[in-house]
């Protein structure tokens, strides 16, 4: 997935736009091991609100907005 992320760095938008018209809104991003480059981008409404605030707890965050929130 990186490369082709490297490879779309002058058109990241449209990249990323592209995924997700092509994985029906919602995209699972895993990036090398070494990196903790792993996100989710969501564009459909229902996945958002999934997210944000029915299943929040599912969705943890990385350990420096951890810190920063304790």
């Amino acid at each position: 997935m990186l490369p082709g992320l490297l490879q779309n760095l002058s058109n990241v938008h449209e990249y990323f736009t592209w995924l997700l018209k092509h994985n029906g809104g919602t995209f699972e991003f895993k990036g090398p091991w070494f990196t903790g480059m792993n996100f989710v981008l969501a564009s459909d409404p229902m996945n958002v609100h999934n997210i944000c605030s029915q299943n929040f707890s599912n969705y943890p965050k990385g350990p420096e907005f951890q810190e920063a929130f304790e």
